[in-house]
Formats: C-alpha cells, structure tokens, sequence
C-alpha cells in the first residue's frame, strides 16, 4: 500500500517528532498558537476538544503523545500450551487533559489505558487518540509499532498474504488447533468442488470421502440468491456457472481457490432448499460441517448475497482511505528511547480493538451465532478490518503479526469467548456460557421462525458432549440437569417493551424458545442467574416429568409439542395485582415502581402489592409457582447486613381451563427472610406448563 508522503511543513515543531511513550505536556494556548500557524495536527486535536466542550480560554495542559503499551507490553511473550505467541495491546496517540481552570480536572489512576478500557466520565477528562501505523520495513516496525497500514482493497496480494500467513501459522504452529481441520476430515453430505481455476465449479456428493474445505457464513438477505433445488440438483452436479453465482458466493469460490482448497460448502447450495426431508437432515448437520472446517469465512459486511465479501469490505476502506488522505496526508519522525530506533509514524482515526466493534450484519443474523462459536478458525470481513480467530489466538489486519491481547472486563458479553475457549479446549463448559448465548440468540434476527431451535441446534449438540450430557437431557432449549434453573428467563427489568410470543408454535411457555426478544434494548433474558461466589442455587421445584416431542425423534430438531410436569409451592392470586415489569407480554397491568436494574422484592413487599390486597372484584387469578431459589449473604439489601438472603425464583402462570394445566406468562425474583415463607396461604400443588 503506499504510504502518505511526509509533509512536515503542514506541522509545528513538537508534532514533527514524537518520542515514543513520552508523557510530554503542553500548554493549550501554545497549541492554539501552533494551530493559527497552520499546524494540521494541533488544529485537529483541539477541534475534538472544542466539540467535547472545552473551550479556547480556557487554561489546560495535553498530554501530547502518550501511547499504549508500553515497551514491556509490547514485547511481552504469552505461553498457551507450550505455544509461545507475541501478544500486543491497542497501540494509540493520545491526547488527554486535566487541570482545566474552568472545571478541576484531576488524573484518573487509569489515564493510560486505552479508550474502551477506560471509565467514560465527561466532567472528569476530555479524551482523544490517533492510531500510530509505520511501513513493514522502518526501523520502528521491528521494535515498538506493531501497526501496518491498510489496503484499500480486501482481495488484494497484500491483503491475502497476511490470511495465508494467519493459516499456515496456525496450521504448522499453533498445538491447541491441531487436530483442526488439518488433517483430511469426512465430507459433508454436499460439498462445491472449486479446484479447476477457469472452469465453473460443480456440486459434489461425497459418499463417505474424506476432504478439507472452507465454510461460508453470510447473510441471505432479500435479494434473489442462487439455490439447489430439487429441479436443478442434476445440473449442479454437472457444473454451478460462476455467471449465475451471486456476488458474495462468487467471492466465496475465489477466495477458496487462492488460498489453495478445493472444496466450499455453502448453505444455499450445499442443501436441498426445496427437500422439507433434506432440510431437517442437513440443518442439523451445522456443528460437524463449521467444527470440522479447516476455516470459515465471515461476510461481516455484507447485508445479503448480492453485495460480495470484497466490495463490501472495500466500500469502508475507501471511504476511510479518503477520509484519512484529507486529514492525515502527512508522517511525523518517531523515536524509541528503549531501541534506539527511529523511524516514520504515520497517523489515522484511531480503530477500536475491542471485537465487538468488528460486528456487522452477521452479528444480527441468529443462524450466524453457531457458524461463528463453532468454527475452529474464522476470518472475518469486517467493514473496518480483517480479523482472525483461532483456539490459540486472535489477531487483526492493523497489527497483522501480533496477537491481540484484550482485558476480559472491557470486552462485549456476546462475543462469548469463555465457550469458544472452553469447549475447543476440551476443558469443559459451564451453563453460564450456554445462558449468555441464549440471551444473545433470542435477540437476532431469523427469518423462519419454526428454526428458532434449529438455528441453535448445533451448539446445544456441542454442548451435550462437553459437557457429558446425554442428548435426551436437552428440552426444547433447557437441561434436564439444570431445568430450574433455567425456567427463570424473564424481561428485561430495564426494558418498557414487552418480549413477543411467537404466533406460530415453537416450544412450550416455559421455554424460551417460545418468545422473540429481538426488539429489546437489553440483550438479557437470563438476568438472575449468576456463577457469583458465595451464592448457592436450588431447584425448590420437583420435576415429575418433561415430554417433548420432536421432528425425527431429534432431540435437538424442531419441536412439535412438549409439557412439564412440577411439585412445588404455589399462591393463587389476581392477575391485577401482579407488576407489568414482571409479564413476559404485559397488556395494561398495574406497574409498580422499583429500581429497574435490580427490582427485587423481600416477601413484605411481595404481601403489600401481590397477596395483602383485598380484592373484591371478579378479576382473572393466576399461579405463583416458586422453581428456584439462591442463596447467599446479604449485602446492603433490605434485610438486615450479613443476614441470610433467598432469593426465590417464582413462575406466574395462567390456567388453560384445563384442571391443573398452565401457561407462563412471566417471572420474577424476591427475597425471603432467613429461608421461611411467612404467609400462610403457600401450598404444595403438582401443576403441568404447556
């Protein structure tokens, strides 16, 4: 990529050179000076201060090149299993203030951490970073800046040789993925033989051959997309004409083809989309055909078939290109005090590494959540960069030969690198992953709703063997060995809206299957369950049984019908008196105000609003059916300090007119003084929930 041409006219003296993890102050009005002089660098740092409510009299000092990590950081090595691997922080520019005359700004103890691992406080600082990048071959590259440019063109050579290197490195190096899609595994049931360049691939049956290949993840969209029929299934096996591929499939056969594989499975073509018999067969088959990819493609940026892994990707770049051509056409010299090296910096928009900024269309689409968590290797076509990620490492195209190293408390909850880890290590899987992969799940996007299950099938497949479970314990979405527990889902207490019950059926109402939580502005359905220590989980609930009946006999298929069976603690009241923050889809209930991060009642308030009433009207009545509880000490609650606190898990149910037979219709969670109900009126019933 060429580089900018140094234009050390167009800065002031100190922007000319830069010492590296300096923390050198200067004086703002001097920059205003340097700025007036025509300075492009100073002008644009104080423009940023002046949008986030600095202003020109006042008197502060910068931090003017402050950069992460320090020497120690970026050299550190990282031992993974034997593998030693080059890890690196986000490497910034900073620009900081404090000690405005206007407003006593005073140094926060984190003031050297990057942006997104930093507690965001306006009144407190006013922040701004650069991204610092050099060439592969300046002096500097080889000691302390890790970041390279980036090509303004995906498919390019550059580009491609940065992927295979990710791949052959993981391949010939990496002792956590072997085993992983090096060796030849058994073809899926269909694979696109790609080899022959020039000529138009064709649709291979494998009949028990055995193969690598490379997986496709993207989005279908609603643009017209090319499929395998049960018409032309004969003519696929013959040849796929490139000409009739749609663009991001096209991508798809070039991209295999250069980095050397023959075979592509792509889901569109791969499965018989007119064949309700091949569906249900092939659908299922998700956890083998992405686990036992040798790699799979993420069209991160492309909103449906017809948009391309390339030209979505490079409509970003250019666009960035041409932002940072008008306002970082220039080079700054660089020194390192602890290499003595010096070299040329170039300057950019700072790019965030926290991957949840890398999420694109994907990331809403719910067929996608498996593809990604149970693919071994998967590089992603984001709109900003590449990224890579494998068992051993991740890494990104702006630090193309280190691997990235995150702090876990600023990383997003949904990218669910616990399970990745857990479960492709064999080291074992808890129910908290599965929990947070449902609460990212239920709010995507699928465009059958009969496939809610389907659509996770794969990773609850995966997950039974991890964690040594027999597939029959898994219930339309729940653990037979945690199925308490897992009846407790609910609305987000934070939300206004309501979940949506599927109009067509799904699962039963006690699965979470049930409801589509799409629309939500928290992505939490699973609020109350926590892997705190010093809590203790009960299930207060005695399972009689769980039938589910399914597709095939699957397990793990679509469901046609289901229902527990429970014993346990029940209180029937009006359907009135029960707060609309606690219904799964409330229509006009009585809303009771509570602290909406945390709305737990103690059982004086669950008699003041829910039992202590006198109603005199002929309202509806439901069920509360207590399933769970959790046990730890209570801190700042209501209850007295250091007291024991229950916390019990109470189903609301509403009755079918059947003698003993209930639907859910909410939930919610209070607190019990030293363990013991107090009211009177809490009997043991044996209920059943469809």
């Amino acid at each position: 990529m060429e580089m900018p041409k140094p234009a050390f006219h167009r800065a002031c003296q100190a922007c000319r050179s830069v010492e590296i993890n300096s923390d050198e102050l200067i004086k703002s009005r001097d920059m205003y000076v340097s700025a007036e002089g025509g300075c492009v660098l100073c002008a644009l740092i104080l423009k940023s201060f002046e949008e986030k409510g600095a202003r020109q009299e006042d008197a502060y000092n910068v931090i003017r090149f402050a950069t992460q990590p320090s020497m120690d950081d970026v050299g550190s090595m990282w031992e993974s299993d034997g593998d030693r691997t080059e890890k690196v922080s986000p490497l910034r520019l900073y620009e900081l203030t404090w000690e405005s005359n206007r407003s006593r700004i005073e140094k926060h103890s984190s003031w050297a951490l990057p942006n997104f691992m930093r507690e965001s406080d306006a009144d407190k600082k006013i922040e701004f970073s650069l991204g610092i990048y050099t060439s592969e071959d300046d002096p500097l590259a080889k000691c302390c800046i890790p970041s390279r440019p980036i090509s303004t063109d995906v498919s390019s050579e550059e580009t491609f040789k940065i992927i295979t290197t990710w791949l052959q490195e993981c391949l010939l190096n990496h002792k956590q993925c072997h085993g992983w899609g090096k060796a030849a595994q058994k073809l899926p049931t269909r694979v696109i033989d790609v080899q022959y360049t020039g000529r138009d691939p064709f649709l291979l049956e494998s009949s028990e051959m055995y193969g690598n290949w490379i997986a496709l993840s993207y989005c279908w969209g609603s643009s017209p997309t090319l499929k395998t029929t049960t018409q032309n299934l004969s003519h696929h096996h013959d040849m796929i004409s490139i000409s009739s591929l749609p663009q991001t499939m096209k991508d798809a056969v070039e991209f295999t083809r250069r980095i050397g594989y023959q075979y592509l499975w792509i889901d569109a073509l791969c499965i018989i989309q007119d064949s309700t018999e091949d569906w249900a067969i092939e659908s299922l088959k998700m956890a083998s055909v992405y686990g036992n990819a040798t790699l799979t493609i993420a069209a991160e940026a492309a909103v449906d078939t017809s948009s391309g892994i390339f030209d979505s990707t490079n409509v970003f770049r250019q666009q960035q290109h041409i932002k940072q051509c008008e306002s970082f056409n220039f080079s700054i010299i660089g020194t390192c005090p602890h290499r003595a090296g010096k070299g040329t910096l170039y300057l950019r928009e700072s790019l965030d590494f926290d991957r949840s900024a890398l999420a694109g269309y994907l990331s809403k689409r719910a067929w996608a959540l498996q593809e990604d968590l149970l693919s071994p290797r998967l590089i992603r076509f984001g709109k900003a960069q590449l990224y890579w990620r494998c068992k051993n490492q991740e890494s990104m195209e702006v630090c193309p030969t280190r691997a990235l190293q995150f702090d876990r408390r600023y990383l997003s909850s949904h990218n669910h690198s616990d399970f990745v880890n857990q479960t492709m290590n064999q080291n074992g899987t808890t129910l908290s992953s599965w929990y947070g992969i449902v609460d990212d799940y239920t709010t995507r996007d699928i465009s059958v709703p009969k496939d809610v299950l389907v659509g996770i099938s794969a990773i609850a497949k995966f997950m039974s063997e991890a964690m040594g479970q027999a597939p029959t314990t898994y219930k339309a979405g729940h653990w037979e060995h945690d199925f308490c527990q897992g009846l407790t889902w609910r609305r987000s207490h934070a939300s206004s809206l309501p979940l949506i019950r599927h109009a067509e059926y799904i699962a039963p109402s006690w699965s979470w299957a049930s409801i589509s939580a799409i629309h939500m502005q928290s992505r939490r359905i699973y609020n109350n369950i926590s892997s705190d220590e010093g809590s203790t989980f009960y299930s207060d609930a005695v399972i009689i049984w769980i039938v589910i009946e399914t597709e095939n006999n699957d397990p793990f298929g679509i469901v046609t019908g289901g229902f527990v069976t429970l014993e346990g603690l029940s209180l029937e009241i009006c359907l009135h008196e029960i707060p609309s923050l606690f219904l799964d889809c409330p229509e006009g209930a009585v809303h009771v105000e509570k602290n909406a991060e945390n709305p737990l009642f103690d059982e004086d308030l669950l008699k003041r609003h829910l039992i202590a009433r006198e109603c005199t009207g002929a309202h509806s009545k439901v069920l509360l059916f207590i399933v769970s509880s959790s046990s730890r000490w209570a801190i700042n609650s209501s209850l007295d300090i250091g007291a024991s606190r229950d916390n019990r898990n109470t189903l609301i149910l509403e009755s079918t007119r059947n003698a003993g037979e209930y639907q859910r219709i909410g939930c919610f969670t209070w607190a019990v003084r030293h363990g013991e109900l107090q009211h009177q009126d809490w009997t043991v019933r044996r209920i059943t929930i469809i």
